[in-house]
Formats: C-alpha cells, structure tokens, sequence
C-alpha cells in the first residue's frame, strides 16, 4: 500500500455520501499523516472517523460559513505571502467602433485566516457562489458558469472577501473605424 505518510487531508463534509467514499478510500489504500474527516455534524463525523479505524483518522468541527474555525481548527505555518492576478480583456464592437474593456482581480494571501492566495482564489469564490445557490438567487437548470448569477449579486459577495473585479488602470480601450 502506497502511504502518503507526510500528508495531511483534510476532509470537509467527509462523513457524507461523497465524503465516506473517498475518506475510505484514502484509509485502506493510501494511509496519510493525518485524515480529518471535518464536518458541521462533528457527530457523525466522529462516529465515521472511528469506523475507520485507522491511527491516523480523527475528525473536527467545522462551519462553511465561519472562515475563522478553519483557522482554530487546522493552524497552519504563518508568513503566508502569495499573490495571484487575472486580467480579462473583452473585445467587440460598440457604436460602430472597435471596443476592448478590461478588468482585472489581484488576489493576496489572508494570513488573518491564514490563507494562502491560492485558497482565497479558489475555495471564496466556490463558498460565495454556494451562499448564493442557499439564498435562492441561481438560476435553475444548466448553464455555464458565468451565467448562474447576477453579476450585482456575485460580484459584491466576492469584493467583501478579497476577490474585487475591477476596471483595468488602462480602462476602456476604443479604435475609431
């Protein structure tokens, strides 16, 4: 059995469906330094991870909408500093000229939250979005992602977490036809 004898999984919503299935993959075919099986049911969460019965499984609270018991749970190294930016340039045709708008987001680490760039960017965008879907305001059915939500929903929800779009310092680019 290969072992991830270094590494520390975390688990979040690990004693659900989806969740026991990897967990208990991970326990009987991979090991780990430590499996967290975390979930808001720190009960059920408990129960799973010592139905596992593996030395290297425990389990924890935590709450999605709480950002700071990730921190009180799962302390990590301090002096996060990682950036991480995206600009998008969106060309077309406005009033019979050529148009280009541009935006851009620079993300930074959370070390208040100790976050690192690349978690801000990836894990507030999918909470947001989740916080969203919870309060009723996605569209139903299919869609691409960019057309869920309301950009005057969306776009605030990520500016109070650190992820603001907006306009590049060149702004709008136009060329006269």
């Amino acid at each position: 059995m290969p072992v991830m004898k270094d590494a520390s999984i975390l688990a979040v919503g690990g004693c659900g469906g989806m969740g026991q299935a990897a967990t208990k993959l991970i326990a009987e075919n991979y090991g780990a330094g430590r499996l967290t099986i975390a979930d808001f049911n720190l009960e059920a969460a408990q129960s799973w991870a010592e139905g596992l019965q593996k030395g290297f499984v425990d389990s924890a609270f935590v709450d999605l909408t709480k950002p700071e018991s990730f921190v009180e749970t799962f302390p990590r190294a301090s002096g996060l500093s990682e950036t991480k930016s995206v600009r998008v340039t969106t060309l077309g045709v406005k009033s019979g000229n050529d148009h280009a708008v541009q935006y851009e987001v620079v993300v930074d680490s959370r070390p208040d939250w100790e976050l690192t760039a690349t978690a801000v960017w990836t894990g507030f965008p999918a909470a947001v979005a989740a916080k969203l879907v919870l309060a009723g305001k996605a569209r139903v059915g299919a869609h691409a992602p960019e057309s869920l939500f309301e950009p005057d929903d969306i776009l605030p929800e990520l500016a109070a977490v650190g992820c603001a779009i907006v306009p590049s310092p060149e702004g709008d680019i136009v060329r006269h036809r």
